[in-house]
């Protein structure tokens, strides 16, 4: 029996944002839920990739905007490129109930965590991070 990606992302539903953040382990994820996104809502995806090549097609939808993050030969999970792209963001909690998903290396996802709960304020429920692999020490 195969398996696709699985659906851990339950976002409160009266949800009309969505931020998305992902390396490669996480993008099939971030597909899937892109698909099930209302029309009206808005989605911001970040997205690091190892080489522009290996971009894969996102499904369309109306409100995503894509930020892809090119390693360029640079190791995954060493940097805080994800981190930062979050960081630099300016989510509008006023006007939108935002929720997170982010699927990457686990150090990665604790910090944009952190990030989301601590200094932008949003609620445990509204935010999901999963670290799919981790990065041996080095």
């Amino acid at each position: 029996m195969l398996w696709g990606p699985r659906q851990a992302f339950d976002p409160p539903p009266d949800t009309d944002a969505f931020l998305l953040v992902a390396d490669e382990t996480g993008l099939a994820a971030v597909a899937a839920i892109v698909e099930q996104l209302p029309a009206e809502a808005l989605a911001i995806a970040v997205l690091e990739i190892g080489e522009m090549a290996d971009a894969p097609p996102l499904p369309d939808h109306p409100g995503l905007t894509v930020q892809w993050l090119v390693r360029n030969g640079r190791d995954p999970g060493l940097d805080a490129a994800l981190y930062e792209a979050v960081e630099q963001l300016d989510l509008d909690l006023a006007a939108h109930r935002w929720a997170a998903f982010g699927g990457a290396e686990s150090r990665v996802v604790t910090r944009i965590r952190g990030l989301l709960r601590r200094e932008r304020g949003l609620p445990a429920e509204q935010v999901s991070m999963t670290g799919y692999w981790r990065r041996p020490s080095v």
